[in-house]
């Protein structure tokens, strides 16, 4: 009987290793992810797109050689977090546009274009707690020879050959993505109403080019024709 027992006893030491090695091996596995989603959930950036009115986020300027009356519209990104966003960039990533019956159809044509950074020259930023990064959303310029109407252009880092940076009149829906190296992307649908025409003075322009950017939190509000609006969770 004793042969049997130490068979018994063996059996259940090698069971045990076993056991014990894959716990190990979970362990090593999960407590990198836990530490790394705690990091991230307490201790990281937060990112949100502020949207606001005059300067630097939307106001006249013009450019210098030739001289050419614009409106600039920008956005803010900060970071809410406790912690630096690393390799930030925000892009384009659909849009859409109505058609004759009012009803928002793809731009099967626009791919995935990245956004100026205002004032930097990188495409990718790091923002630290607290700050602010603005980007370069679209320009309206007033059209020569004709100044009573004028053309947007998205600000794009780079044109590509098959896809204009310019929108016509119309009311779009467009999908505003902010990635970062460690964090997960946030997304806004702006919904944008351009009516194609030039004003000189900025409250009537505003009311001419409408921005509605909705999330899935906080509340609306409205500041001179640009529309903050936002969804609540669900």
């Amino acid at each position: 009987m004793l042969v049997g027992d130490q068979i018994i006893i063996q059996q259940h030491e090698d069971w045990f290793m076993v056991a014990a090695t894959i716990a190990l091996g979970v362990i090593a596995l999960v407590v990198p992810w836990f530490s790394e989603l705690v990091k991230r959930t307490f201790f990281g950036p937060k990112l949100v797109a502020v949207f606001r009115e005059g300067n630097p986020y939307n106001h006249k300027t013009h450019t210098a050689d030739p001289i050419v009356p614009l409106y600039y519209f920008r956005f803010g990104v900060k970071n809410e977090g406790s912690g630096s966003a690393e390799n930030v960039e925000v892009e384009v990533e659909s849009v859409k546009k109505t058609d004759a019956s009012k009803r928002f159809n793809s731009v099967t044509t626009w791919a995935p274009a990245g956004l100026k950074w205002s004032a930097r020259p990188d495409e990718r930023v790091t923002i630290l707690p607290g700050q602010t990064a603005i980007a370069d959303f679209f320009r309206v310029a007033q059209r020569p020879r004709q100044p009573d109407s004028s053309v947007l252009r998205v600000e794009v880092q780079r044109e590509l050959f098959a896809q204009s940076p310019e929108l016509a009149p119309a009311d779009y829906e467009l999908v505003l993505a902010i990635y970062c190296s460690n964090a997960a992307p946030v997304r806004y649908t702006v919904k944008l109403s351009f009516a194609g025409v030039w004003h000189e003075q900025e409250q009537e322009m505003f009311a001419a080019c409408v921005v509605t950017p909705e999330r899935r939190d906080t509340t609306a509000i409205t500041i001179a024709g640009i529309v903050l609006k936002t969804l609540k969770a669900g």
